[in-house]
């Protein structure tokens, strides 16, 4: 039984849809304080808007008792205090369309470098001002995972990056995950252990192929998958063995519940048990590095409800989730670097080291193996003293900065995905070119002439 560095609980019901009707600040120290002595999680998600207080008041919704920052302040601070990192789950509402913004498709996409001058203008200058003022809140361990399930509407026109001088909505979104994860290890470097690039994608648009994109690199360590509640556990199971196999990179499910509404209270603990023994399967398995369990608005969908005395009153999941937890070990989440780097080792996981011979007045004991022959095979072949993940390419002896490993991943991902010549110099024209280095210019430079090549042979 291995133990699962991830145990979210969603608060979804008491932090995004009540921001005009907020619970005091005792009240949401109260809230905390039941969950986390019931349920013993890792973290507890908020899905706050990332919105500013002004913004709200634009649009005639008046945050209250509390402005919007100081409410989201009091969740993290309430959350802290109990002993749980908080998992950062909350979007824009011109998004989805909450608290009658409206859908915002004018607003252009931005990026890290610019997105501290670009302040509200640019989605990645929004996020860049949220991150700045709840920047003294987040502790190590905290995951920021905000933008969630953004391909909501990528169907529907009503997406919020439309298509901007023959770049289309696609590129443009795997850009915004790139920036994204850029700018919160840029901001968040101060902090050790701060987990970044959580921003969960549906699973039903990565598998579809509409995102190609490439979980097993340098952009995300983890996959983070929001999953259809409506899948079977064999679909769940059968999904989650799925992306393992194609990214080589460990799943976190970031948003997940039983459907219960229409269930009998016998059949709700018999078919919640089945969904539970395979999260079991995929963590004893080494796939699952984590669950965010989203508690429903209702009581016979929630793993638990609340009285006006602050009783806890478990609901028919309750006792399932809170016996996966314990079963899944106590040991909180180990901090880790997820900034973007480009390393000389062709994969991330460290090799065995091989033993040192001892000596003896200066002479070496003889051994079955030369040092020398077991030092190659360490380097030529790490995949077979190392767990199974797909290695990566060799860094070039080149050193390369961050923002040539942004450009270059960006050029690679549109080619993948069909981008002709002309897609790909109008997008990186919006791009700060004189900053990269000129062996990353001689890589776009190669790229692009390939490109028109093929195109000219069609």
């Amino acid at each position: 039984m291995k133990p699962l560095p991830f145990k979210s609980i969603d608060l979804f019901k008491y932090t995004e849809l009540i921001v005009d009707k907020q619970p005091t600040e005792a009240e949401i120290n109260a809230i905390v304080q039941s969950y986390v002595a019931t349920l013993q999680p890792t973290h507890i998600a908020i899905s706050i808007p990332l919105d500013s207080n002004a913004d709200f008041l634009a649009h005639g919704y008046v945050p209250a008792p509390l402005m919007i920052e100081d409410f989201t302040r009091v969740w993290i601070e309430a959350i802290h205090r109990a002993g749980v990192n908080v998992y950062y789950r909350g979007t824009f509402s011109g998004i989805k369309n909450m608290y009658d913004f409206g859908f915002d498709k004018t607003t252009p996409l931005g990026s890290a470098d610019t997105a501290m001058s670009d302040g509200q203008t640019t989605w990645i200058g929004k996020a860049s001002h949220w991150l700045n003022t709840h920047l003294g809140s987040i502790q190590t361990g905290d995951i920021i995972g905000i933008m969630p399930d953004a391909t909501l509407n990528a169907f529907d026109g009503n997406f919020f990056l439309p298509p901007l001088d023959g770049i289309t909505p696609q590129m443009q979104y795997l850009s915004l995950n790139i920036e994204l994860k850029k700018l919160s290890d840029m901001m968040t470097a101060p902090i050790k252990g701060v987990h970044t690039g959580y921003t969960a994608n549906l699973y039903k648009d990565i598998m579809s192929g509409w995102i190609p994109y490439i979980y097993g690199s340098d952009v995300n360590k983890v996959v983070a998958i929001d999953y259809d509640q409506e899948m079977s556990p064999l679909d769940l199971e059968k999904g989650v063995n799925d992306l393992f196999n194609e990214f080589r990179e460990p799943i976190f499910i970031s948003k997940f519940s039983v459907p219960l509404i229409s269930l009998s209270t016998n059949d709700i603990n018999l078919k919640a048990s089945e969904y539970f023994e395979t999260f079991a399967r995929l963590r004893d398995k080494g796939l699952l590095v984590g669950v965010n369990y989203f508690d429903g608005i209702e009581y016979n969908e929630g793993i638990f409800s609340i009285d006006v005395n602050y009783n806890t009153i478990i609901g028919p999941e309750g006792n399932l989730v809170i016996d996966f937890f314990k079963k899944s070990g106590a040991t909180p989440p180990h901090p880790q670097s997820d900034s973007i780097q480009v390393e000389t080792k062709p994969i991330t996981i460290e090799p065995k080291k091989p033993k040192v011979r001892p000596q003896v007045a200066g002479l070496y004991v003889a051994r079955k193996e030369p040092p020398k022959k077991k030092r190659i095979l360490v380097k030529k072949n790490p995949i077979l003293i190392a767990k199974p993940v797909k290695p990566r390419k060799k860094a070039s002896s080149y050193s390369l900065h961050d923002h040539d490993v942004s450009f270059l991943t960006k050029v690679t991902l549109y080619s993948v995905i069909g981008a002709d010549a002309t897609q790909i110099t109008n997008l990186l024209t919006h791009s700060a070119l004189a900053n990269y280095t000129p062996y990353a210019m001689i890589v776009f430079t190669l790229i692009v002439a390939v490109c028109h090549a093929v195109l000219d042979g069609k």
